[in-house]
């Protein structure tokens, strides 16, 4: 693995980006999971679309293809501002307090997250604590940016309704909704059965209040890390790769597009990357060995979103924060894993984003490391301007912005296949979901 990896930084470190082999067939044969389509998915003619970027995460060739279409006819102020996922003031679309809209206009320069949404052409926002009261006024919610941004893309493209709903100490949506368990306690039962069934039970909730997508599950290893603890369901590697490609799949069957976080892996960290960058100590080795195996399982099984976190991963690029890492993104998780979907940068209003490089140099690095979307950006405005002017002055090439809003359609497409036909929120089982989190609790 040493010599693998030092190919790659000295490669892939240098050029515009690495190239990847355009077979989607998910690694050691498995079948893709419900809801998902392999690469070579055939049109209802019975022809492949031509596309120019891999499948093989999600979206069929013709969805990529299409996505193509659709990037192509996008002004670069469209393009730009699709890439953006930020969080906002609010516990409704277009209503707002006078609070509530001063913190949206420090951000947007806007009183409301719809007017925000027409503004800067957001691809996709994320719901935060802030925002929820219980999960039938969050339905209320999605439905307001649904519709915003159908009215700004069109229904045809909608909008990425993200928010951090894993279980455990990190579910943002309580009241209304079922309570499930930490990671840690469903890996206790060494089932992955039951990480892919509570997770098709939370999915299925989440797409019934209107998400297309939530940050989840956890890759990480191991429970010290002050950051992740219970977050990780094992401390063996091969058991949290089980856990994770089964939950993955859970996700995708309850309709929502799961996230696998946190690139390359929080688990060793001895401080929260929220204040302070932690430094990773491992070696190339170690890492490949611990911290990857439940990444690459993820990759095999074709995720199709990774979460980069912001760690000084002193084997790879020490000192540079992993999300703005090219030898991290597009070396590691691109390059060496093979990843071909949507990565996300963990929120840029951490401090080792925030503090150190400010909103509009941290997404214009974000997207130079070869990230795709940027999560909660500081200041929404900086953020859309930096971007921009990088385009026009070509410190970000058209290729890197068009690939990139490329499969970020991809990814709207492909939500929007998945979360077809899924149960309305009054259609829910809520009883059912309740046996079964007690169920896997007897068993932890």
């Amino acid at each position: 693995m040493r010599r693998v990896l030092a190919a790659l930084l000295a490669g892939c470190a240098l050029v515009a980006g690495c190239t990847h082999a355009t077979d989607g067939s998910r690694a050691g044969g498995s079948a893709s999971p419900s809801g998902s389509a392999s690469a070579g998915t055939p049109t209802p003619s019975g022809t492949a679309s031509a596309t120019t970027l891999p499948a093989g995460w999600g979206p069929t060739r013709d969805e990529l293809a299409e996505a193509e279409r659709l990037a192509a006819r996008m002004p670069v102020q469209e393009e730009v501002g699709s890439l953006l996922m930020p969080q906002f003031s609010g516990r409704s679309a277009t209503s707002v307090s006078s609070t509530e809209a001063g913190v949206n206009e420090e951000s947007f320069h806007v009183r409301t997250i719809s007017a925000a949404i027409h503004r800067y052409h957001l691809g996709g926002v994320i719901i935060m604590p802030q925002n929820v009261v219980d999960a039938r006024q969050v339905e209320r919610l999605n439905a307001g940016v649904a519709a915003a941004g159908a009215k700004d893309a069109g229904a045809a493209l909608p909008l990425l309704v993200g928010v951090d709903q894993e279980g455990g100490t990190v579910q943002r949506v309580k009241s209304g909704a079922t309570t499930y368990p930490a990671a840690a306690t469903i890996g206790r039962t060494g089932e992955p059965e039951y990480a892919r069934l509570l997770a098709r039970d939370n999915g299925t909730e989440l797409r019934a209040m209107g998400f297309t997508l939530d940050f989840a599950p956890d890759a990480d290893v191991g429970f010290d890390s002050p950051a992740i603890g219970t977050r990780a369901y094992a401390a063996s590697p091969n058991r949290a790769a089980a856990m994770v490609t089964a939950a993955a799949d859970g996700y995708r069957e309850g309709g929502v597009v799961p996230v696998v976080k946190h690139f390359p892996g929080h688990g060793s960290a001895s401080t929260d990357s929220h204040q302070t960058l932690p430094r990773i100590t491992r070696s190339a080795a170690t890492l490949d060995r611990i911290d990857l195996v439940p990444f690459r399982a993820a990759v095999r099984a074709q995720v199709p979103g990774v979460l980069t976190a912001h760690l000084n991963v002193r084997a790879v690029d020490p000192g540079r924060p992993s999300s703005v890492s090219r030898k991290v993104v597009t070396g590691l998780l691109r390059g060496q894993l093979g990843f071909h979907g949507v990565t996300f940068t963990d929120s840029e209003e951490m401090e080792p984003i925030a503090g150190h490089y400010g909103p509009a140099e941290g997404a214009v690095r974000a997207l130079l490391a070869g990230e795709d979307v940027v999560l909660m950006p500081k200041n929404v405005r900086a953020a859309y301007r930096g971007l921009l002017a990088a385009v026009r002055s070509g410190r970000i090439s058209k290729t890197v912005l068009d690939h990139a809003v490329t499969r970020v359609t991809a990814l709207r497409l492909y939500a929007r296949r998945i979360g077809a036909g899924k149960p309305s929120f009054a259609q829910v089982p809520w009883g059912k979901h309740g046996a079964d989190v007690r169920r896997v609790l007897a068993h932890s």
